[in-house]
C-alpha cells in the first residue's frame, strides 16, 4: 500500500487522482480551506458548492445569485462579493428610482441577510443579522398586503417572488 508523504509531495497516483477530480490544491489553498472551515459556524456545509459569477465592471451591478446559508462556499469571498453587493445596493437607490432596481435591491439584501444570519463567524453578528432579516420581512409582507389592498397584482407578483 502506498502512503501520502507529509513532507510536502503526493504519491502520484494520489495527485492524478486530485487533479482529474478538480480538487487538487495548493498548499496555500489548502491552508485558507482550512482556515475558513475552522471559524465557519457550519465547518462541512451539506449544499452544494458555490463559485461567484465574474462580475463586470459596473459599479450597479448586482450579484445574480446568492449562496444559500447552506452552500459550500469561501466565507471570505462571500463577504467581500457581498460588500460589492451593498455598494452596488446604494447606488441603485441613489440613481435609479425604479420599481424593478428597488425589487432588485431588496431581494439581494434579503438574499445576503439570510446567508450571513447563519454563516457569519461571530454569533454576535449572526444575531444582528437575524433581527435585521425579521425586520425586512415584516417590511415585505406589509408591502404585499398593501399591494394585494390595492389590488396591484403585478407588484404583489413581484413580491412574491422576493
Amino acid at each position: 500500500m502506498r502512503i501520502i508523504e507529509i513532507n510536502g509531495a503526493l504519491d502520484d497516483d494520489l495527485e492524478e487522482l486530485l487533479l482529474v477530480s478538480g480538487r487538487l490544491m495548493t498548499q496555500g489553498q489548502l491552508m485558507r480551506k482550512i482556515i475558513l472551515r475552522a471559524v465557519d459556524p457550519i465547518p462541512h456545509p451539506t449544499g452544494p458548492a458555490f463559485e461567484f459569477e465574474d462580475r463586470p465592471d459596473d459599479p450597479m451591478y448586482l450579484s445574480i445569485e446568492i449562496p444559500g446559508a447552506d452552500a459550500d462556499v469561501d466565507l471570505a469571498q462571500a463577504w467581500s462579493v457581498a460588500q460589492e453587493d451593498m455598494q452596488a445596493a446604494s447606488l441603485i437607490l441613489e440613481r435609479d428610482d425604479s420599481f424593478d432596481g428597488t425589487i432588485r435591491v431588496h431581494r439581494s439584501c434579503i438574499e445576503w441577510l439570510e446567508f450571513f444570519s447563519v454563516r457569519h463567524p461571530n454569533p454576535m453578528c449572526r444575531q444582528r443579522y437575524q433581527l435585521e432579516l425579521a425586520e425586512r420581512r415584516a417590511g415585505l409582507a406589509a408591502l404585499k398586503r398593501k399591494a394585494q389592498e390595492r389590488l396591484s397584482f403585478g407588484i404583489l407578483a413581484e413580491l412574491n417572488s422576493i
